[in-house]
């Protein structure tokens, strides 16, 4: 986000620049640095883009005759450019490159790569006639159009640095953007899901139908040549009319997800409905207002130039993440209180940072100086602040329960609005000439803001925005790890927890050893294939299934089927069930929808123990303890449809149990509870994780459901005491 920052600001820059120059020979060659600059910027952020519609404004009044239609088409070209870049440079042309070398492989019979080459070749060949045409025809918008679009994809073409680091085969390569296809799933950002924008479902409506028309292709040799193999089907639900003519589709959703619990349930608290009761229209609007609007933009915009509550993560409640302006008596009628009487932690906290709206009142009136001075301008800063603050904001989309503040990704509209912060002192200075004369208002109006807004905001602010100190992240890290024993396979969840984990062994080298796994990724093809590769110090995960067994839509989920046959009594190797469920036996299957699916027969495993003899020379416990231990290993699944990652998880545990449990299993202690897989009583916390050993104790007693297994202590003593980092 710095780095997008940066290339934001420059690019505005730049058009300002023009701006001065616009009549000069050669002006127009700020406008190809300004498309080279959105092209490389599309790299590292998206958030360049935003720039294009108050580029286009400034373009229009500098270079023509100035109307309300004008502006309005002005401002409507702007946007149609930014969709051009959007969807015709960074996905469409990945995506025809992609066509092309699926037809040239499948239909031609060519090597991998050679239709994305001469789709490239041609589109160079299409770009020089066009420039020599326009040039030829003194056609001068359409050649400097054509030298932007030709700039853009320079800048663009810096990706390929994402497909030659993805062959490499390097330890974390998301999506694994190798060829033509992956790679427009890579920019089309699959794996995060699409949000709805101007017409979609809210979180209760039905899917009306299923949209199977998109196909999931993977890179294959049949009969020693290369081919694209279809191996799944892209489903995507449709919402229409249902069978009683109610539409499943609404106008603007905003309440649209049901994939999670939690998040409907935020839904309803927000919105004060019952489990039956359905949201309307005005409904969808109070969460756009009151949510996405107000408290996952304005907040954040406030925080910085009015004050701000505490960097306690909030989800809508008073006493954590508000912002706030020191004034009690405003504060008072928001709903927060006096602040200053919270208690430790939160009155004392580093972020509680009063600005009584001091630079929000500055910068308001510096708006107002510039659309008094020049209007023009005020709209091109007000286009910009708009497209950075509130239009990502409607891009966006935002369910509730983010996993972190996103105030990251509104930086654009906070610097925007410094602009008019700047402009507010001379508003102020203009107040002053008219009451004091000679040299006494230049000074004054300067001192005056200076103390009134930077050196305040540096005073208050400047503790919490200090990051040299904040090491926890990086003592977290280092902590997990120290945790695990050599040559461990440790699962993790989502960002949060598997960042810092990352940095830490690539970035430091720390324990390289250690298998991370990150159960969130785990659904996903391309990242189950990654763990049949060594990464560095670590060996490739061993697992019962194959390739053919993942790839593609290939057992996304499994439903388990009651098998009247099988007693309910009675446990099974897992490794037996796990080569069961990818048996192409169709007597090993059950009927699904249109078609016989792979099922789960029964929830009750064991997993190949060892004896009391083989745990004390390993280390897995002590002498004294193998009276209390038993080494049956045997449990009950609590899922009755797991998915891709779920089965990845019985698959590695199923092939580590049969290897003799030589390759230590660690899970973080953060993980949802269905991601162990049923085996509880099997774990032992050691520090800050649980480590899955082929055993567990007769005399544990359990202090309540949320406790798992058993803890390690004298091993978690010497974690916390001797090895730990405090951040």
């Amino acid at each position: 986000y710095a780095t997008s920052s940066f290339f934001t600001a420059i690019t505005f820059w730049a058009i300002l620049k023009w701006e001065h120059v616009a009549d000069n020979k050669y002006a127009d060659r700020w406008i190809v640095l300004i498309a080279y600059l959105i092209g490389i910027s599309v790299c590292v952020h998206l958030l360049n883009l935003l720039t294009i519609p108050a580029i286009a404004m400034v373009y229009y009044y500098r270079r023509y005759e100035t109307t309300l239609k004008g502006s309005i088409i002005a401002f409507v070209m702007g946007c149609v450019v930014l969709a051009f870049v959007q969807f015709g440079v960074i996905q469409y042309i990945p995506r025809i490159a992609s066509f092309f070398d699926m037809t040239f492989t499948n239909s031609f019979g060519a090597g991998f790569d050679t239709g994305a080459l001469v789709f490239l070749v041609g589109l160079c060949a299409l770009l020089a006639f066009l420039l020599m045409f326009a040039k030829k025809k003194g056609m001068h918008l359409l050649h400097t159009g054509v030298l932007c679009i030709i700039f853009i994809i320079i800048g663009y073409s810096s990706y390929f640095t994402a497909i030659v680091r993805s062959r490499a085969d390097v330890p974390i390569d998301m999506t694994n953007p190798d060829n033509p296809m992956s790679f427009l799933d890579y920019v089309n950002r699959e794996q995060f899901g699409q949000q709805p924008l101007l017409f979609g479902p809210y979180y209760t409506s039905n899917w009306t139908g299923l949209d199977t028309s998109g196909k999931i292709y993977a890179q294959s040799k049949i009969n020693g040549k290369d081919v694209y193999e279809v191996v799944g089907k892209k489903i995507t639900p449709l919402y229409g009319r249902d069978q009683n003519g109610e539409d499943q589709s609404h106008f603007f959703p905003r309440i649209y997800d049901n994939n999670e619990a939690n998040h409907i349930n935020f839904y309803k608290q927000f919105l004060g409905l019952g489990d039956n009761e359905q949201p309307t229209a005005s409904d969808n609007m109070k969460y756009f207002i009151g949510y996405q609007m107000d408290w996952m933009w304005w907040r954040f915009f406030m925080w910085n130039f009015a004050g701000r509550q505490n960097d306690v993560e909030g989800q809508g409640d008073p006493k954590n993440g508000n912002w706030i302006s020191g004034i009690n008596f405003i504060d008072n009628m928001r709903g927060i209180g006096d602040t200053d009487k919270m208690g430790s932690g939160f009155s004392d906290n580093g972020a509680h940072n009063k600005l009584y709206f001091l630079p929000f009142i500055l910068g308001i009136l510096g708006l107002v100086y510039q659309f008094n001075r020049n209007k023009k301008d005020g709209i091109i800063v007000l286009t910009l602040f708009f497209f950075t603050g509130a239009a990502i904001g409607i891009y966006l989309n935002m369910p509730p329960v983010q996993p972190r503040e996103r105030d990251y990704a509104f930086a654009g509209c906070t610097y925007t609005f410094t602009i008019w912060i700047g402009l507010g002192v001379l508003m102020v200075h203009q107040w002053l000439k008219n009451a004091m004369k000679g040299m006494v208002p230049v000074v004054l109006s300067v001192v005056l803001c200076l103390v009134a807004v930077p050196v305040l905001m540096a005073n208050v602010e400047w503790n919490d925005h200090d990051r040299s100190h904040k090491t926890l992240a990086r003592a977290v890290a280092y902590n997990t790890l120290s945790c695990c024993a050599p040559n461990a396979v440790l699962f993790t969840f989502g960002d949060n927890q598997t960042y810092p984990l990352w940095y830490i062994q690539e970035i430091e080298g720390f324990r390289k050893d250690v298998r991370i796994i990150n159960t969130s990724l785990l659904g996903i093809d391309w990242y189950v294939d990654q763990l049949n590769y060594r990464i560095n110090d670590a060996d490739a995960v061993p697992m019962i299934w194959t390739r053919k067994d993942y790839i593609g839509d290939r057992h996304n989920y499994l439903s388990y089927s009651k098998n009247p046959q099988i007693p309910e009594d009675k446990y099974f190797n897992l490794a037996d069930i796990c080569k069961f469920i990818i048996s192409d036996d169709p007597a090993n299957k059950a009927a699904g929808r249109g078609e016989a699916m792979n099922y789960l027969p029964t929830k009750n495993f064991f997993a190949p123990s060892l004896s009391k003899e083989e745990l004390i020379s390993r280390g897995m416990i002590s002498a004294a303890d193998s009276a209390r231990v038993n080494t049956e290993m045997k449990w009950s699944y609590p899922k009755n449809m797991p998915y891709k990652s779920d089965l990845a998880i019985l698959n590695i545990i199923a092939a580590v149990a049969n290897d003799g449990w030589k390759r230590p299993l660690y899970f973080d202690a953060g993980l949802r509870s269905g991601d162990y897989g049923g085996t509880g009583d099997y774990l032992h916390m050691e520090g800050l994780v649980y480590r899955l050993m082929p055993f567990k104790y007769n005399d544990a007693i359990k202090v309540n459901q949320q406790v798992l297994g058993t803890i390690n202590t004298e091993k978690s003593y010497d974690l916390f005491v001797n090895k730990f980092l405090w951040g």
